[in-house]
């Protein structure tokens, strides 16, 4: 049972460290290629994306490539497709006139947040590890052998292998 609160720690820990960033307001003429922002669209405009996107969301998220004069031109995830047993994004260009941008968010690391769930989740894997072996070795009288030491397992994960 132990491992079973292992592996959802640290899979929670996985889902919580995934959204260490923030969203910082930034104007249209200060966004520069390979920065990663978030867009509201005028209504309009989403629904002339919302075929190339697979979704009427007015929000659209993505890594600058160019930021023209009166346009950017956009790498956003259209979809996500599994080949082979793997899990793989596909990415479209789309082309955003800077008049139907409405707000534009620029995404940045979040330090702090950070540093403090990984502590936080070394922590918790830790006091998990403890009290696996604390409750491995107080539940047994096996030596494991004719005087040899008893073997401790803690599975840390599972992974299901498709077929």
């Amino acid at each position: 049972m132990n491992g079973r609160i292992l592996t959802f720690t640290l899979s929670l820990g996985a889902l919580v460290l995934a959204g260490c960033y923030s969203y910082q307001p930034i104007d249209v003429a200060d966004i520069r290629p390979e920065m990663d922002i978030r867009a509201r669209v005028s209504g309009p405009q989403a629904d002339a994306l919302a075929d190339a996107l697979l979704s009427d969301d007015r929000t659209i998220e993505g890594t600058v490539i160019d930021n023209g004069t009166d346009e950017l031109l956009l790498e956003v995830t259209a979809a996500a497709v599994e080949r082979r047993g793997r899990l793989e994004t596909l990415n479209q260009r789309v082309r955003l006139p800077t008049s139907e941008i409405q707000v534009v968010d620029e995404k940045r690391s979040d330090q702090t947040k950070t540093t403090l769930l990984v502590l936080g989740g070394v922590g918790v894997a830790a006091a998990a590890v403890v009290l696996a072996i604390t409750s491995g070795s107080s539940n047994s009288t096996s030596t494991g052998g004719p005087g040899g030491p008893q073997d401790i397992l803690i599975p840390l994960f599972r992974l299901p292998l498709g077929r």
